[in-house]
């Protein structure tokens, strides 16, 4: 399963230079969920049982430009980088911190209205990279559960 890694402006965190891109990760499945099922109140089943989750491993250790911490408005970070709809802003902070050496940005996922759920912008090079994945699953009852207890989002029998 090849990772992707996005730079053609289309998603928040995208470095735009030729080679380079940006993959999105959530830190939890449930987070996982939530960005891909970003629209309507309404899953058909079918469209989750054609996904699957997986969990990754980085090539190599990297640092993380947090911008979930407090600390990060000393810098000029406001909570704007997690939810502003234009893009272009927060496409500049990823260009800044890769520049400055970050290896990706941890951010809170816009599709959760709490912020507690977290998402990491990693940095790579462009297009599709066969990078590790330690496994992959069905996504699981749990996950499902969770988002219609907290994100009242129903997986429903798909029409026959």
């Amino acid at each position: 399963m090849p990772w992707w890694f996005s730079n053609d402006g289309s998603c928040r965190f995208d470095l735009l230079h030729e080679d380079e891109g940006t993959c999105y990760l959530a830190e939890r499945p449930l987070g996982a969920f939530i960005e891909v099922f970003r629209t309507g109140t309404v899953i058909p089943e079918a469209e989750v049982r054609v996904r699957t989750l997986a969990q990754l491993r980085p090539p190599s250790a990297t640092t993380l430009a947090d911008c979930t911490a407090t600390g990060a408005r000393g810098y000029g970070v406001t909570g704007a980088i997690h939810s502003q709809p234009d893009y272009d802003r927060s496409r500049a902070w990823a260009q800044a911190f890769a520049d400055a050496g970050f290896g990706g940005i941890l951010y809170q996922l816009s599709h959760d209205p709490s912020g507690s759920e977290l998402g990491i912008a990693l940095f790579g090079q462009s297009g599709e990279q066969p990078l590790p994945v330690e496994k992959t699953m069905p996504i699981p009852d749990e996950v499902l559960d969770e988002a219609r207890r907290r994100f009242s989002l129903f997986v429903l029998p798909t029409p026959g």
